[in-house]
Protein backbone atom coordinates (compact mmCIF):
# COMPACT_ATOMS: atom_id res chain seq x y z
CA UNK A 1 0.00 0.00 0.00
CA UNK A 2 3.03 2.26 0.29
CA UNK A 3 2.91 5.26 -2.01
CA UNK A 4 -0.81 4.87 -2.80
CA UNK A 5 -2.08 7.60 -0.51
CA UNK A 6 -1.10 11.00 0.76
CA UNK A 7 -2.64 11.81 4.12
CA UNK A 8 -3.05 15.42 5.20
CA UNK A 9 -3.13 15.50 9.00
CA UNK A 10 -4.86 18.38 10.77
CA UNK A 11 -3.62 19.28 14.26
CA UNK A 12 -4.18 22.64 15.95
CA UNK A 13 -1.76 22.39 18.88
CA UNK A 14 1.93 21.84 18.27
CA UNK A 15 3.59 21.59 21.68
CA UNK A 16 5.06 18.24 22.67
CA UNK A 17 2.22 16.35 24.34
CA UNK A 18 0.63 12.95 23.96
CA UNK A 19 -1.63 13.63 20.96
CA UNK A 20 1.09 15.47 19.06
CA UNK A 21 3.83 12.92 19.83
CA UNK A 22 1.62 10.04 18.74
CA UNK A 23 0.61 11.82 15.54
CA UNK A 24 4.25 12.48 14.73
CA UNK A 25 5.21 8.83 15.19
CA UNK A 26 2.39 7.77 12.87
CA UNK A 27 3.17 10.36 10.18
CA UNK A 28 6.90 9.63 10.31
CA UNK A 29 6.31 5.89 9.96
CA UNK A 30 3.99 6.55 7.02
CA UNK A 31 6.65 8.72 5.37
CA UNK A 32 9.41 6.18 6.01
CA UNK A 33 7.32 3.50 4.33
CA UNK A 34 7.09 5.44 1.09
CA UNK A 35 3.93 7.51 1.43
CA UNK A 36 3.66 11.31 1.32
CA UNK A 37 1.97 12.60 4.49
CA UNK A 38 1.68 16.31 5.18
CA UNK A 39 0.65 18.38 8.18
CA UNK A 40 -1.46 21.51 8.68
CA UNK A 41 -1.22 23.26 12.05
CA UNK A 42 -2.28 26.57 13.57
CA UNK A 43 1.21 27.68 14.58
CA UNK A 44 4.85 26.69 14.63
CA UNK A 45 6.25 24.62 17.47
CA UNK A 46 7.68 21.27 18.47
CA UNK A 47 5.46 19.26 16.12
CA UNK A 48 6.19 21.35 13.03
CA UNK A 49 9.94 21.19 13.63
CA UNK A 50 9.84 17.44 14.22
CA UNK A 51 7.88 16.91 10.98
CA UNK A 52 10.22 19.06 8.93
CA UNK A 53 13.17 17.08 10.28
CA UNK A 54 11.41 13.90 9.12
CA UNK A 55 10.83 15.36 5.62
CA UNK A 56 7.09 15.82 6.18
CA UNK A 57 5.76 19.01 4.54
CA UNK A 58 4.09 21.44 6.92
CA UNK A 59 1.65 24.27 6.24
CA UNK A 60 1.03 26.64 9.15
CA UNK A 61 -1.87 29.07 9.31
CA UNK A 62 -4.20 30.23 12.11
CA UNK A 63 -7.27 28.07 12.58
CA UNK A 64 -10.63 29.90 12.55
CA UNK A 65 -12.67 30.24 15.71
CA UNK A 66 -16.04 31.72 16.48
CA UNK A 67 -18.49 31.72 19.38
CA UNK A 68 -21.51 31.09 17.14
CA UNK A 69 -22.12 27.90 15.17
CA UNK A 70 -22.93 29.86 12.00
CA UNK A 71 -19.74 31.89 12.34
CA UNK A 72 -17.72 28.75 12.94
CA UNK A 73 -19.16 27.02 9.89
CA UNK A 74 -18.63 29.97 7.55
CA UNK A 75 -15.19 30.61 8.98
CA UNK A 76 -14.28 26.96 8.46
CA UNK A 77 -15.44 27.01 4.84
CA UNK A 78 -13.55 30.17 3.99
CA UNK A 79 -10.42 28.84 5.70
CA UNK A 80 -10.74 25.54 3.84
CA UNK A 81 -11.20 27.17 0.40
CA UNK A 82 -8.17 29.36 0.90
CA UNK A 83 -6.03 26.50 2.16
CA UNK A 84 -7.14 24.23 -0.70
CA UNK A 85 -6.07 26.91 -3.17
CA UNK A 86 -2.74 27.26 -1.38
CA UNK A 87 -2.10 23.50 -1.48
CA UNK A 88 -2.93 23.39 -5.19
CA UNK A 89 -0.49 26.25 -5.76
CA UNK A 90 2.20 24.24 -3.93
CA UNK A 91 1.46 21.16 -6.01
CA UNK A 92 0.32 19.11 -3.01
CA UNK A 93 -2.53 16.71 -3.66
CA UNK A 94 -3.65 14.87 -0.52
CA UNK A 95 -5.91 11.88 -1.07
CA UNK A 96 -7.54 12.09 2.38
CA UNK A 97 -7.71 14.60 5.25
CA UNK A 98 -7.51 13.23 8.81
CA UNK A 99 -8.10 15.27 11.96
CA UNK A 100 -6.22 14.32 15.11
CA UNK A 101 -9.16 14.37 17.56
CA UNK A 102 -12.77 15.50 17.62
CA UNK A 103 -11.94 19.21 18.06
CA UNK A 104 -10.44 19.15 14.56
CA UNK A 105 -13.44 17.35 13.03
CA UNK A 106 -15.36 20.31 11.55
CA UNK A 107 -12.28 21.82 9.91
CA UNK A 108 -11.24 18.40 8.63
CA UNK A 109 -14.56 17.87 6.87
CA UNK A 110 -14.55 21.41 5.46
CA UNK A 111 -11.05 21.00 4.02
CA UNK A 112 -11.81 17.55 2.63
CA UNK A 113 -14.88 18.96 0.82
CA UNK A 114 -12.83 21.85 -0.59
CA UNK A 115 -10.23 19.37 -1.86
CA UNK A 116 -12.79 16.84 -3.10
CA UNK A 117 -11.30 13.97 -1.08
CA UNK A 118 -12.57 11.74 1.76
CA UNK A 119 -12.08 12.63 5.40
CA UNK A 120 -11.29 10.84 8.65
CA UNK A 121 -10.81 11.55 12.32
CA UNK A 122 -8.73 9.94 15.08
CA UNK A 123 -10.67 10.12 18.35
CA UNK A 124 -8.45 10.07 21.43
CA UNK A 125 -9.87 12.29 24.21
CA UNK A 126 -11.03 10.13 27.12
CA UNK A 127 -13.50 12.83 28.20
CA UNK A 128 -15.29 12.99 24.85
CA UNK A 129 -19.04 12.41 25.18
CA UNK A 130 -21.74 11.30 22.78
CA UNK A 131 -22.85 14.93 22.64
CA UNK A 132 -19.33 15.94 21.53
CA UNK A 133 -19.36 13.19 18.91
CA UNK A 134 -22.55 14.56 17.38
CA UNK A 135 -21.71 18.26 17.85
CA UNK A 136 -18.44 17.94 15.95
CA UNK A 137 -19.91 15.76 13.20
CA UNK A 138 -17.53 12.88 13.88
CA UNK A 139 -19.89 10.25 12.47
CA UNK A 140 -19.98 12.01 9.09
CA UNK A 141 -16.40 11.16 8.20
CA UNK A 142 -15.56 8.39 5.75
CA UNK A 143 -13.44 6.72 8.42
CA UNK A 144 -13.47 7.09 12.20
CA UNK A 145 -10.65 5.72 14.34
CA UNK A 146 -10.83 5.34 18.13
CA UNK A 147 -7.70 4.92 20.23
CA UNK A 148 -7.78 1.98 22.62
CA UNK A 149 -10.19 -0.94 23.04
CA UNK A 150 -12.26 0.50 25.89
CA UNK A 151 -12.67 3.85 24.17
CA UNK A 152 -13.58 2.13 20.90
CA UNK A 153 -16.47 0.42 22.68
CA UNK A 154 -17.69 3.75 24.04
CA UNK A 155 -17.48 5.43 20.63
CA UNK A 156 -19.39 2.62 18.91
CA UNK A 157 -22.24 3.20 21.35
CA UNK A 158 -22.59 6.86 20.31
CA UNK A 159 -25.25 7.74 17.70
CA UNK A 160 -23.49 7.25 14.36
CA UNK A 161 -20.38 5.74 15.97
CA UNK A 162 -21.05 2.14 14.93
CA UNK A 163 -18.53 2.28 12.09
CA UNK A 164 -15.59 3.33 14.30
CA UNK A 165 -12.42 1.37 13.68
CA UNK A 166 -9.74 0.30 16.17
CA UNK A 167 -6.42 2.11 16.35
CA UNK A 168 -3.70 2.43 18.94
CA UNK A 169 -0.80 4.78 19.49
CA UNK A 170 2.38 2.97 18.50
CA UNK A 171 5.84 3.36 19.97
CA UNK A 172 8.95 3.66 17.80
CA UNK A 173 12.29 1.90 18.22
CA UNK A 174 13.93 4.91 19.84
CA UNK A 175 11.33 4.85 22.62
CA UNK A 176 12.97 1.63 23.83
CA UNK A 177 16.30 3.28 24.51
CA UNK A 178 19.09 1.90 26.67
CA UNK A 179 18.34 3.30 30.08
CA UNK A 180 20.20 3.62 33.37
CA UNK A 181 19.81 0.41 35.40
CA UNK A 182 17.38 0.48 38.27
CA UNK A 183 18.88 1.01 41.69
CA UNK A 184 18.72 -1.97 44.06
CA UNK A 185 17.50 0.39 46.81
CA UNK A 186 13.94 1.68 46.97
CA UNK A 187 13.98 5.21 45.49
CA UNK A 188 13.68 8.42 47.45
CA UNK A 189 11.93 10.28 44.62
CA UNK A 190 9.19 9.45 42.08
CA UNK A 191 7.89 11.14 38.95
CA UNK A 192 4.10 11.65 38.91
CA UNK A 193 2.50 11.77 35.46
CA UNK A 194 -0.39 13.93 34.34
CA UNK A 195 -1.79 17.41 34.73
CA UNK A 196 -3.83 19.24 37.39
CA UNK A 197 -7.05 17.95 35.80
CA UNK A 198 -9.09 15.95 38.36
CA UNK A 199 -9.12 12.92 36.04
CA UNK A 200 -5.35 12.58 36.43
CA UNK A 201 -5.72 11.49 40.04
CA UNK A 202 -3.16 13.67 41.81
CA UNK A 203 -5.51 14.11 44.74
CA UNK A 204 -6.01 10.32 44.91
CA UNK A 205 -2.25 9.81 45.15
CA UNK A 206 -1.82 12.34 47.93
CA UNK A 207 -4.73 10.80 49.85
CA UNK A 208 -3.16 7.37 49.50
CA UNK A 209 0.19 8.60 50.81
CA UNK A 210 -1.59 10.25 53.72
CA UNK A 211 -2.99 6.87 54.74
CA UNK A 212 0.36 5.07 54.85
CA UNK A 213 1.92 4.14 58.19
CA UNK A 214 4.56 6.61 59.34
CA UNK A 215 7.26 3.94 59.03
CA UNK A 216 6.38 3.03 55.40
CA UNK A 217 9.25 3.94 53.03
CA UNK A 218 6.77 5.23 50.43
CA UNK A 219 5.45 7.74 52.96
CA UNK A 220 8.77 9.59 52.60
CA UNK A 221 8.79 9.63 48.80
CA UNK A 222 9.58 12.98 47.24
CA UNK A 223 7.14 13.57 44.40
CA UNK A 224 7.95 15.45 41.21
CA UNK A 225 4.78 16.24 39.22
CA UNK A 226 5.06 16.68 35.46
CA UNK A 227 2.95 19.86 35.37
CA UNK A 228 2.69 23.03 37.42
CA UNK A 229 -0.85 23.87 38.62
CA UNK A 230 -2.10 27.40 38.94
CA UNK A 231 -3.31 28.65 42.33
CA UNK A 232 -6.91 28.09 41.22
CA UNK A 233 -6.14 24.52 40.11
CA UNK A 234 -4.38 23.76 43.39
CA UNK A 235 -7.42 24.99 45.27
CA UNK A 236 -9.93 23.10 43.13
CA UNK A 237 -7.99 19.84 43.56
CA UNK A 238 -7.61 20.39 47.28
CA UNK A 239 -3.84 20.04 47.04
CA UNK A 240 -3.28 22.63 49.74
CA UNK A 241 -4.91 20.29 52.27
CA UNK A 242 -1.79 18.12 52.10
CA UNK A 243 1.78 18.55 53.24
CA UNK A 244 3.47 19.52 49.95
CA UNK A 245 6.93 19.95 51.45
CA UNK A 246 8.07 16.80 49.62
CA UNK A 247 6.49 17.85 46.30
CA UNK A 248 7.83 19.71 43.28
CA UNK A 249 5.77 20.83 40.28
CA UNK A 250 8.13 20.70 37.31
CA UNK A 251 6.13 22.03 34.37
CA UNK A 252 6.33 21.03 30.72
CA UNK A 253 9.40 19.67 28.93
CA UNK A 254 9.96 18.72 25.30
CA UNK A 255 12.53 16.12 26.45
CA UNK A 256 10.24 13.68 28.23
CA UNK A 257 12.61 10.75 27.64
CA UNK A 258 15.40 12.71 29.29
CA UNK A 259 13.17 13.46 32.24
CA UNK A 260 12.20 9.80 32.64
CA UNK A 261 15.86 8.77 32.77
CA UNK A 262 16.23 10.63 36.06
CA UNK A 263 13.72 8.43 37.94
CA UNK A 264 13.50 4.76 38.89
CA UNK A 265 9.84 5.03 39.89
CA UNK A 266 6.98 6.61 37.90
CA UNK A 267 3.42 6.89 39.19
CA UNK A 268 0.33 7.16 36.98
CA UNK A 269 -2.73 7.78 39.17
CA UNK A 270 -5.07 8.65 36.28
CA UNK A 271 -8.76 7.87 36.65
CA UNK A 272 -9.39 7.67 32.90
CA UNK A 273 -7.23 7.17 29.80
CA UNK A 274 -7.95 6.13 26.24
CA UNK A 275 -4.46 4.64 25.85
CA UNK A 276 -2.04 5.98 28.48
CA UNK A 277 0.93 6.80 26.27
CA UNK A 278 2.98 8.68 28.89
CA UNK A 279 2.77 5.70 31.24
CA UNK A 280 3.71 3.32 28.43
CA UNK A 281 6.66 5.53 27.51
CA UNK A 282 7.84 5.17 31.10
CA UNK A 283 7.73 1.38 30.75
CA UNK A 284 9.52 1.57 27.41
CA UNK A 285 12.23 3.59 29.12
CA UNK A 286 12.72 0.85 31.68
CA UNK A 287 11.16 2.62 34.65
CA UNK A 288 9.09 0.94 37.36
CA UNK A 289 5.48 2.00 36.79
CA UNK A 290 2.82 2.12 39.49
CA UNK A 291 -0.40 2.70 37.59
CA UNK A 292 -4.16 2.62 37.59
CA UNK A 293 -5.71 0.01 35.34
CA UNK A 294 -6.58 2.46 32.58
CA UNK A 295 -6.05 2.51 28.83
CA UNK A 296 -3.76 -0.18 27.46
CA UNK A 297 -1.52 -0.44 30.52
CA UNK A 298 -3.00 -3.70 31.80
CA UNK A 299 -2.26 -5.33 28.44
CA UNK A 300 1.48 -4.99 28.90
CA UNK A 301 1.97 -4.76 32.67
CA UNK A 302 0.62 -7.81 34.48
CA UNK A 303 2.26 -7.39 37.89
CA UNK A 304 -0.61 -7.10 40.42
CA UNK A 305 1.67 -5.38 42.91
CA UNK A 306 1.99 -2.37 40.58
CA UNK A 307 -1.63 -1.89 39.49
CA UNK A 308 -4.74 -0.52 41.19
CA UNK A 309 -8.33 0.32 40.29
CA UNK A 310 -8.83 3.91 39.09
CA UNK A 311 -9.76 6.29 41.93
CA UNK A 312 -9.35 3.50 44.52
CA UNK A 313 -7.30 5.27 47.18
CA UNK A 314 -7.15 2.23 49.47
CA UNK A 315 -5.81 -0.07 46.75
CA UNK A 316 -3.25 2.54 45.68
CA UNK A 317 -2.10 2.85 49.29
CA UNK A 318 -1.72 -0.93 49.50
CA UNK A 319 0.41 -0.96 46.34
CA UNK A 320 2.67 1.75 47.74
CA UNK A 321 3.04 -0.03 51.08
CA UNK A 322 3.99 -3.32 49.42
CA UNK A 323 6.32 -1.99 46.74
CA UNK A 324 9.57 -1.82 48.79
CA UNK A 325 9.30 -5.52 49.66
CA UNK A 326 9.30 -6.54 45.97
CA UNK A 327 11.59 -3.82 44.64
CA UNK A 328 14.51 -6.17 43.96
CA UNK A 329 12.34 -8.16 41.52
CA UNK A 330 11.44 -5.07 39.48
CA UNK A 331 14.18 -5.29 36.79
CA UNK A 332 12.76 -8.61 35.54
CA UNK A 333 9.17 -7.32 35.75
CA UNK A 334 10.02 -4.16 33.83
CA UNK A 335 11.99 -5.99 31.13
CA UNK A 336 9.12 -8.41 30.54
CA UNK A 337 6.73 -5.45 30.22
CA UNK A 338 9.07 -3.72 27.76
CA UNK A 339 9.19 -6.80 25.54
CA UNK A 340 5.42 -7.19 25.66
CA UNK A 341 4.98 -3.51 24.87
CA UNK A 342 7.28 -3.66 21.84
CA UNK A 343 5.54 -6.76 20.50
CA UNK A 344 2.00 -5.45 21.04
CA UNK A 345 2.11 -1.73 20.40
CA UNK A 346 4.87 -1.05 17.89
CA UNK A 347 4.41 1.77 15.40
CA UNK A 348 4.45 -0.59 12.39
CA UNK A 349 1.36 -2.43 13.63
CA UNK A 350 -0.38 0.88 14.34
CA UNK A 351 0.42 2.12 10.84
CA UNK A 352 -0.99 -1.07 9.31
CA UNK A 353 -4.32 -0.55 11.12
CA UNK A 354 -4.40 3.08 10.05
CA UNK A 355 -3.76 2.25 6.42
CA UNK A 356 -6.52 -0.33 6.30
CA UNK A 357 -8.96 2.34 7.45
CA UNK A 358 -7.64 4.89 4.97
CA UNK A 359 -7.92 2.38 2.12
CA UNK A 360 -11.51 1.61 3.09
CA UNK A 361 -12.39 5.31 3.15
CA UNK A 362 -10.88 5.90 -0.25
CA UNK A 363 -12.58 2.81 -1.65
CA UNK A 364 -15.95 4.08 -0.46
CA UNK A 365 -15.27 7.46 -2.05
CA UNK A 366 -14.30 5.95 -5.40
CA UNK A 367 -17.13 3.43 -5.58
Amino acid sequence: MAGEHSVLFLQRRVGRAGAQSCLFRLARADRADGSRPMLVTAAAGWLTEACRTADIPVETRPFPSSRSLAGRLWGSRLWAWRLAARLKQLGRAPTIVVGNDHQESLLTRALARALGVPSGVILRSSGMTGRDFVKYGCGRHDVVFAIGEDFLGRVRAFPGGEKARPLFDGLAEEDFVQVPPLSSAFPERALVLGTPHPDKGWGDLLQALDRLPAEAPARRLRLDFTAAPSDAERASLGLDRFDLSLCRFLGHTDDFAGRLAGYDLVINASRRETFGMAALEALAAGRVLVSSRTGAIGQVLDEPGLLFRPADVEELAAVLVGLPAVWEAMPLVVEAARQRLAATFGISAALALFRVGVAAARGAELS
